[in-house]
């Protein structure tokens, strides 16, 4: 069990989040949440031949949801809503990473809070119709399974489970796949719904990427990329420096020079570049978040994607 002081923390991280909440609905881009679609299923909010005109633009207010390309094609200086016929529920699922690394962070939060304040943004913004499911892994295990339920009661039980987890309900179960893989085995393949991965993506594996391709090719999947400022960039100074990998331990010996830092950035940025182009490649939509985002750089980036503008590599 956690100490009070962890419970207590826990506790004050989640009252954070939830007052950072904005609740601009989830925009879909299909026409109904099956994969075979039948009469009466739920449509997708943008225009075309589904059935749903636009009725009007309007100046967004809260409970609205949030018209992602109108607002964007304002330059955001407008945020404005767009209204429909209402269409039914959708489910969503999010899979967090919540690895012991992740108490990594050297700016504002650690990862794992970060990782949090996704989880709770993305289970804010549903409307009170939409279900939310929720599943928790580690680098091997998989962690928690919340099923799907109305996104607004999910929404502290799913903060509670990740940021204060009863490890003795972990699944835990021995399996020869990640846990990343054994999460997205656990998502449904006859009903069409919008997925979020929140992770750091560090060594993906080839396994992991082909099991994103057969969710990207059956669900809506946006991979949410997180990490720290200090992992593109070697700290401030000169001389040897040694440097602790939290997810595998081991330790590096690094000379610590203007040349070295500029080589480390560019092959940082090398990679980061060909982990955005094989999710890419998978059929996710791609967004990056950092430690050093406040709620203002974190709300910059996730509304366009909640609301629908979501780019693929």
């Amino acid at each position: 069990m956690n100490s009070k002081s962890e419970r207590s923390e826990a506790a004050e991280t989640i009252q954070t989040i939830l007052s950072g909440i904005v609740p601009v609905g989830l925009t879909i881009a299909w026409p109904t949440n099956k994969v075979e679609p039948g009469s009466g299923d739920r449509r997708t909010r943008i225009m075309g031949d589904t059935g749903f005109d636009l009725a009007k633009l309007k100046e967004w207010d809260p409970g609205d949801r949030v018209d992602g390309k109108a607002s964007a094609k304002t330059g955001w200086r407008e945020t404005l809503a767009a209204l429909y016929e209402e269409p039914r529920d959708l489910t969503v699922w999010t899979i967090a990473d919540n690895s012991p690394a992740l108490i990594f962070g050297t700016q504002n939060m650690t990862e794992r809070t970060l990782a949090a304040t996704l989880l709770g943004r993305i289970l804010g913004a549903a409307s009170r119709d939409d279900r939310a499911g929720v599943i928790t892994y580690d680098e091997q295990h998989l962690q928690q399974i919340l099923p799907p339920k109305s996104a607004s009661s999910q929404l502290l039980p799913a903060l509670y489970s990740y940021l204060d987890p009863d490890e003795s309900s972990f699944i835990n179960n021995e399996s020869s796949v990640s846990g990343l893989q054994q999460a997205l085995l656990r998502l449904p393949l006859t009903e069409r719904c919008l997925v979020f991965v929140i992770s750091t993506f560090h060594n993906l594996t080839a396994e992991e990427l082909q099991s994103l391709t057969t969710v990207g090719h059956v669900h809506d999947l946006v991979c949410l990329i997180i990490g720290d400022v200090r992992e593109r960039e070697l700290p401030e100074g000169f001389g040897l420096r040694e440097l602790k990998d939290l997810r595998t331990g081991r330790s590096t010996t690094v000379w610590l020079s203007k040349r070295r830092r500029a080589q480390w950035a560019a092959e940082f940025d090398s990679e980061r570049k060909r982990l955005r182009h094989s999710l890419g490649d998978a059929g996710a939509a791609v967004e990056e978040f950092n430690t050093s985002d406040g709620d203002e750089g974190i709300d910059l980036k996730l509304v366009p994607v909640l609301t629908g503008v979501r780019y693929q590599e």
